[in-house]
C-alpha cells in the first residue's frame, strides 16, 4: 500500500527501483558506514576523539587524559596509556580509579602554561595489582592516591605504596579523591616548613579554595590566629559560617587594600606565616606584610614560571622565603609523603579536619565544564571528578592490533614483482614472513626481482620467484608441487597482484574479440562454481578468502579459491540470492551486473518501499560466457525467488528506439562492471 501511494498517486520516481532479500524489500540507497570511517580515521597519523561510553572504552584498554591543542579546553580526549602493559615495580600498587580531584595545575597542564605528559595527582579507588614487595595491601582494598609518575586522570594508575593510604570506612570515594593534595600540601607548608606555632599569626590567600580551607583548619588546630583573603561575598560568608573566621580578619584578593588592612590588624607588625598563592603586584603587596622572623611560604606557580622579581629588603628582617611544590615532595621524598599522609587520615579520623565545603563534584562526561570552573576562579571549595560506566567520553579509536604473519608458513604473491608488490613483499617480511614464493609468468628474470630477492635473503627471508601463469590451472599446480618439493612448508595466505587488463563492451565489442583473448583475461577456472576443491590442487593449502568486490572482474582468477577452501574445511549456510522485483531505465543499468541472457538488475541496500511495476528492462546478451559477475547473479530457474523482468524479445509494443536505448544502458552498464 505504501508504494502503491508512493508511486501511483504521488507519481514520485525517487526509490523506484527494489530489490527482495530474504524477504525484505530494499532501495538503492547509499548510507554512511561507520565502521569503515573508523577504521580510515585509526588508520591516520592524527585520528579524531569519537564520543564513547566510558565502561565500554576502558573494557580492554587502559586509558588515560590528553589534548591535541593545549590551549583549548574543549581538546580534552582519552588516549590508550602506554605503560598498562609494562610489568608492575615491585615497590607500587595498582589502583582503579573512581574518582579524581582536580587542581589548578591541571589547568595550567591544559593550557600549555605547565610541559607535563600526564593530568591529576590525587585520586581514589580500588587496589586491582599489587607488587611483590608490597605486603600490606592487596587488591581489593580501597586507597586514595598521590602519583607523580603516571596521573590519575585515567582508568588505572600505578605508584609508590609510600604515597598511598587506606581510606576510611567512612569516608567516601569522593571525599577521600579530594583530601590528598590539598591537606597534605597545607600540613606539609604550615608544619613541616613553616613551624607553625600556637599564638603567632598566619595570613592564608585564596582562603576559599581546597588548600585555603585546608591551611585554616590546620592553623587553628595548632592555635593560630587566621587571617584570610577571598574574592567575593560569599566567599567571605562561607569562611565565617564554616570556621568561625571573624568578618574583620578577611579581605579582599581583589586588589592590594589586604594589605593595610593586615598591617592595621597587627599594629604594623605584620604576619608570622604568609601562605601566598597570589602573583604580580599582590606578592610583593603579601611580602611586605611580613614580621621580623616571619615566613613567607610560596605555592603559587605563575610568577616562579615566568622568573618574577622579589625585593630584597624584607630580608633584612631575618625572614624566610621558601616555595612548596607537592608534585616534586611526592616524586622525590615518598618517605615524607607517607608519613604526612597518615598524618591526615589520623586527623580525619579523630574528627580534626573535614572535608573543603563544598565538594563539587561531576562526571567525567562534564570535565570540560569541570576545568573551566577551576580556570575562571569562581570555585569555593574541592572539584572532584567521578568515573562512571554511563559517562560519555571523548575517547581516541583504538588502533588495529598490527599485522603479523606466521614465521612457520609459506606466502604466495601472485604477480608480486611488480612496484607494488614488491612494497607487499618487503612489509610482509618485516611483519614476520619468513616464507615468500613469487609467481609470475617472467620468473623473477628482472633485475628489480634479483634485487629484491637478495634484499629479502640478507634479512633472513627464503624467497623464490617461480615462472607460472597463474590463470592456467596446470601450470599453477605444477607450480605449487614444486614449492612443496623444494621444502616450503604449508601455504597460509595468497595476494593475488596477478592481471591481464583487457577492456571491452560486452554487447558490442566482445562479439568481435578473439576468444583466446576473453579466456586470457577471464579464465574459466574463475566463472565456474566450484563445489569441490580441484583433485589436483596440493594438500598443503590453506584456506582462502576473496577481497573488494569492485575488484571481481580483475582478480577472478581466484575467485574459485574461496569455494575450494570453504569445502576442504566446513560447509557454511550461504545467502538466499537477491531477487530484482523491477528494474529502470538508464540509471538502473549504470549499477547493473552482466546476466548470462537475463535481465539487468540493480545491486540494492538498506531497507525502503515497495515496488511499482512499469515497463520491463530488455534482456542483454553477453557474450562473455559466464563471468563472476554472472554467476552471482544470474538465478536459475528453480529459483523460488520471482522476477518481473523475463529473458527473451523485448514485450510488444515497444518502439524500436526505446530497444536501441535500453541496449545503450546495458552496455553501459556492462562497461562500467568491467571498468
Amino acid at each position: 500500500m505504501a508504494v502503491y501511494k508512493h508511486h501511483f498517486l504521488a507519481h514520485r520516481d525517487r526509490h523506484a527501483e527494489y530489490l527482495v532479500r530474504s524477504g525484505r524489500l530494499c532501495i538503492n540507497r547509499l548510507v554512511e558506514a561507520p565502521s569503515v570511517n573508523a577504521f580510515i580515521e585509526s588508520k591516520c597519523s592524527n585520528p579524531v576523539p569519537q564520543p564513547q561510553e566510558y565502561g565500554e572504552a576502558k573494557t580492554e584498554r587502559a586509558l588515560m587524559l590528553s589534548t591535541s591543542s593545549p590551549g583549548r579546553l574543549d581538546k580534552l580526549h582519552f588516549v590508550d596509556w602506554p605503560e598498562y602493559s609494562a610489568p608492575l615495580p615491585d615497590d607500587q600498587i595498582e589502583v582503579e580509579i573512581k574518582a579524581t580531584g582536580l587542581n589548578f595545575r591541571d589547568v595550567m597542564v591544559a593550557m600549555g602554561e605547565v610541559a607535563a605528559a600526564t593530568f591529576g595527582h590525587e585520586g581514589a579507588g580500588i587496589v586491582t595489582k599489587v607488587g611483590a614487595g608490597v605486603t600490606d595491601v592487596k587488591p581489593g582494598d580501597r586507597m586514595l592516591v598521590l602519583s607523580a609518575l603516571h596521573g590519575t586522570f585515567q582508568t588505572h594508575t600505578r605508584t609508590p605504596r609510600e604515597i598511598a593510604a587506606k581510606i576510611p570506612d567512612d569516608m567516601s570515594f569522593e571525599t577521600a579523591a579530594g583530601m590528598p593534595v590539598i591537606f597534605s600540601t597545607a600540613y606539609y607548608c604550615l608544619a613541616e616548613v613553616a613551624r607553625l606555632r600556637a599564638g603567632e599569626t598566619c595570613l592564608i590567600h585564596a582562603a576559599a579554595g581546597g588548600v585555603g580551607q585546608a591551611a585554616i583548619q590546620i592553623a587553628q588546630n595548632m592555635g593560630a590566629e587566621v587571617f584570610a583573603t577571598v574574592s567575593s561575598p560569599e566567599k567571605r560568608q562561607l569562611l565565617m559560617d564554616e570556621y568561625g573566621v571573624p568578618a574583620d580578619h578577611i579581605f579582599s584578593s581583589r586588589d592590594l587594600s589586604f594589605a593595610e588592612g593586615v598591617m592595621r590588624m597587627t599594629n604594623n607588625r605584620g604576619v608570622d606565616v604568609i601562605l601566598n598563592s597570589l602573583a604580580g603586584e599582590a606578592l610583593r603587596a603579601s611580602w611586605d606584610c611580613i614580621a621580623t622572623f616571619g615566613r613567607f611560604i610560596e605555592i603559587g606557580k605563575r610568577d616562579i614560571f615566568a622568573n618574577g622579581r622579589l625585593d630584597m629588603l624584607p630580608f633584612s628582617r631575618s625572614v624566610m622565603f621558601a616555595a612548596c611544590d607537592l608534585y616534586t615532595i611526592t616524586k622525590l621524598d615518598t618517605k615524607t609523603t607517607h608519613r604526612i599522609l597518615n598524618e591526615i587520615i589520623s586527623m580525619w579520623q579523630s574528627g580534626a579536619i573535614r572535608a573543603a565545603k563544598p565538594n563539587t563534584v561531576y562526571s567525567l562526561s562534564q570535565i570540560e565544564e569541570a576545568f573551566r570552573l577551576l580556570q575562571a576562579g569562581k570555585h569555593m571549595g574541592k572539584v572532584v571528578l567521578t568515573a562512571g560506566e554511563k559517562d560519555v567520553v571523548k575517547v581516541i579509536p583504538q588502533p588495529p592490533a598490527p599485522t603479523k604473519f606466521k614465521p612457520d608458513a609459506t606466502y604466495i604473491l601472485s604477480g608480486g614483482l611488480g612496484g607494488l608488490g614488491r612494497s607487499i613483499a618487503r612489509w610482509m617480511a618485516k611483519q614476520g614472513a619468513r616464507n615468500l614464493v613469487f609467481f609470475s609468468r617472467s620468473g623473477g628474470a628482472g633485475e628489480a626481482a634479483k634485487e629484491l630477492l637478495q634484499d629479502l635473503g640478507s634479512s633472513g627471508v627464503r624467497a623464490a620467484a617461480v615462472a607460472c601463469d597463474v590463470s592456467d590451472e596446470q601450470a599453477l599446480v605444477t607450480a605449487l608441487k614444486t614449492c612443496e618439493a623444494d621444502g616450503f612448508p604449508k601455504v597460509a595466505g595468497v595476494v593475488q597482484g596477478a592481471m591481464q587488463l583487457k577492456v571491452v563492451y560486452c554487447t558490442h565489442r566482445i562479439r568481435n574479440t578473439p576468444t583466446d583473448r576473453i579466456r586470457r583475461t577471464l579464465p574459466s577456472n574463475s566463472c565456474r562454481t566450484t563445489t569441490t576443491p580441484p583433485a589436483s590442487l596440493p594438500k598443503s593449502l590453506g584456506p582462502g578468502t576473496s577481497t573488494n568486490t569492485c575488484q571481481r572482474t580483475w582478480t577472478s582468477s581466484s575467485c574459485c579459491l574461496p569455494s575450494a577452501a570453504s569445502s576442504a574445511t566446513a560447509a557454511s549456510p550461504t545467502t538466499p540470492p537477491a531477487t530484482p522485483i523491477r528494474t529502470r531505465s538508464r540509471r538502473t543499468a549504470a549499477r547493473a551486473t552482466c546476466p548470462h541472457r537475463r535481465s539487468i538488475s540493480a545491486t540494492s541496500s538498506a531497507s525502503g518501499t515497495s515496488p511499482r511495476t512499469r515497463r520491463r528492462s530488455t534482456p542483454t546478451r553477453c557474450s562473455s560466457s559466464r563471468t563472476t559477475a554472472c554467476a552471482r547473479t544470474s538465478s536459475s530457474p528453480s529459483s523460488s525467488s520471482t522476477s518481473t523482468s523475463s529473458a527473451g524479445s523485448p514485450p510488444k509494443g515497444r518502439s524500436p528506439s526505446a530497444s536501441r536505448r535500453l541496449q545503450t544502458s546495458a552496455a553501459a552498464a556492462c562497461r562500467s562492471r568491467l571498468s
